[in-house]
């Protein structure tokens, strides 16, 4: 038996003979296959970084990430503050 795949018969009214996949064993096969398609975006988004643009635009590139970095930082923080400290839903 696979680790993945545990399937069981159903022992629900109305669903005789029914196969149901067992969800609970699939979670962490999916968050792993998440997490990788995740990483293997960001590695083609950095190599295409560094064979598109020269030295200088890179710098430049990385200011701006690190400017709208912290403006969301920022803006969450009021956010939860808005939030907490007057209610605003």
């Amino acid at each position: 038996m696979l680790l993945a795949w545990r399937v069981r018969r159903a022992k629900l009214p109305g669903a005789v003979g029914m196969l149901i996949i067992d969800t609970a064993a699939l979670t962490g096969w999916i968050m792993f296959g998440r997490l990788f398609k995740f990483f293997l975006l960001a590695t083609v988004l950095v190599l295409l970084v560094r064979m598109l643009f020269s030295r200088q635009q890179r710098h430049s590139l990385r200011e701006w990430a690190t400017t709208l970095a912290q403006a969301l930082l920022i803006s969450s923080a009021l956010f939860v503050a808005a939030y907490w400290l007057w209610g605003v839903h």
